[in-house]
């Protein structure tokens, strides 16, 4: 589910994407500081990450290289790189 209070960070809302991203350091099991990368913005404007970490959910569920980006309202997990990285198959249906 998304939501957003007030253009602030929601805690535990998620939107697919292409790259893993978090808009708070509360999520990250441990994180590390890396050589700043330039992520452009669904606006248009650019900001840049200078933290990435892992994201535990559960033992077997997880996000790697998860970039921190607090200029960010949103939470975004590319799903392809997080199904490739667990070895899994993820199924959709109504």
């Amino acid at each position: 589910m998304l939501t957003s209070e007030k253009g602030k960070c929601t805690k535990n809302s998620w939107i697919l994407s292409t790259d893993h991203v978090t808009c708070t350091t509360q999520h990250f099991s441990n994180f590390h500081k890396i050589k700043p990368i330039l992520v452009q913005l669904p606006n248009g404007s650019y900001v840049t990450a200078n933290y990435s970490g892992r994201v535990t959910f559960s033992d077997d569920v997880f996000l790697t290289n998860v970039l921190y980006i607090s200029d960010f309202n949103f939470n975004l997990i590319y799903l392809q790189c997080m199904i490739s990285s667990l070895n899994c198959i993820l199924i959709f249906f109504s």
